[in-house]
C-alpha cells in the first residue's frame, strides 16, 4: 500500500493521523470548490480524478487494495436487509400499485444527494437486520426522508433485487471511526509489532498491515459520510451536491451499481441508491397504506 496518505516522512508518528484526516478533508473541500467554479463537471471523471482528493482516493481504492473494504455484493444487501420505498398519497388517492414507487424523470424536479434532477436512480431505505426490527427502521427512515407530517396518508412498498452479481460501495464502513481512535489503534499496533521484531521500521508496518489500510478506508468513508450532514447554505443544490454527484459517477464508471450511505434525517437509518432503477422491483403484495 502506498503510504503517501498516512505519512509525510520516515519519522512517522501516530499523531499524524489527525493531520492526515484534516488533509483529506481539505482536499474534499478543494474538490467541491473546483466543481462549483466549473473547473470540471461531475460527470467528467477523467478530469475529476486529476483532483487531489479523487487522484489519491482512486490510487488507494483501485491499486492499493482499499476496494475490498468498501465493496459488497448487492445480493448480500438484499439477503440481510429490507429494501423499502415510501411515498406520500393524496387524501383521496386509492391504494397504489408498484409503479407508483418507481422514479420517473418528469417528476424529479430537484437534484438528489447523489444524482442530478431528471436522473432516474432508485433511492431505497435499508432495514438491517432482515427482521421486524429492521423493517421498522426502514419504515421510519422512509417516513423521515419523505418529510411526512401528522395526518399525512403514506404508502410503503418493499423491493426485491433483480441482479445478484452487482457490486455496491458502502460509505458507512467508517461511521464509528474517529482520528483519535485511529491514533490509539496505530500506537497499539506499532507496540505489538515491535515486541515481535524490535528492529522493524514503522513505515513497514504502516505500508503493509491490514489495520492501517482499514483505517484509511474508514477515514475516507467517514469524511464523505460526514459531509452528507453539512447544512445546505445555498439554494443551488447542483453546486452543493456536486461532489457527491462526482463521487457517484466515479463509482459508476468503475462498474459499481449503487452506494449505501447514512440517512441525514434519521440517526438509525441507512439508504441505498441504485444507478439503474431496474435492479430492484416492487413487491406488489407488500404495499401498505396508512395515516401518520
Amino acid at each position: 500500500m502506498k503510504a503517501k496518505i498516512v505519512q509525510k516522512s520516515n519519522s512517522y508518528k501516530p499523531e499524524d493521523m489527525m493531520v492526515a484526516h484534516k488533509a483529506i478533508k481539505a482536499k474534499w473541500e478543494l474538490l467541491r470548490k473546483d466543481l462549483q467554479v466549473g473547473k470540471y463537471t461531475f460527470d467528467d471523471e477523467s478530469e475529476a480524478t486529476n483532483s487531489e482528493f479523487l487522484s489519491e482516493f482512486d490510487s488507494f481504492f483501485t491499486t492499493d487494495g482499499g476496494e475490498e473494504y468498501f465493496s459488497k455484493p448487492l445480493s448480500d444487501v438484499y439477503n440481510n436487509a429490507y429494501l423499502i420505498r415510501g411515498t406520500i398519497l393524496e387524501e383521496t388517492e386509492p391504494t397504489p400499485n408498484g409503479n407508483r414507487f418507481i422514479p420517473y424523470s418528469q417528476y424529479i424536479k430537484n437534484d438528489n444527494r447523489f444524482s442530478p434532477k431528471g436522473v432516474e436512480w432508485l433511492y431505497l431505505a435499508l432495514g438491517y437486520p432482515k427482521t421486524q426490527n429492521g423493517k421498522d427502521k426502514a419504515r421510519k427512515c422512509s417516513e423521515k426522508e419523505c418529510r411526512v407530517l401528522s395526518g399525512y396518508r403514506f404508502a410503503l412498498c418493499e423491493f426485491e433485487t433483480t441482479e445478484h452479481d452487482g457490486k455496491i460501495v458502502d460509505l458507512t464502513v467508517g461511521e464509528t471511526w474517529s482520528p483519535k481512535k485511529q491514533q490509539q489503534e496505530i500506537r497499539r499496533l506499532i507496540k505489538s509489532q515491535r515486541k515481535k521484531n524490535p528492529f522493524i521500521v514503522e513505515t513497514e508496518i504502516l505500508e503493509h498491515h491490514p489495520i492501517c489500510k482499514r483505517n484509511i478506508v474508514a477515514a475516507y468513508s467517514n469524511i464523505i459520510s460526514s459531509e452528507l450532514f453539512v447544512p445546505l447554505d445555498s439554494e443551488n443544490r447542483s453546486l452543493i451536491y456536486a461532489p457527491f454527484h462526482c463521487i457517484a459517477h466515479y463509482f459508476q464508471s468503475l462498474g459499481y451499481c449503487g452506494i449505501i450511505y447514512k440517512s441525514t434525517v434519521y440517526d438509525k437509518g441507512k439508504n441505498l441508491v441504485l444507478f439503474n432503477k431496474n435492479l430492484a422491483i416492487p413487491i406488489e403484495k407488500s404495499i401498505k397504506v396508512y395515516t401518520i
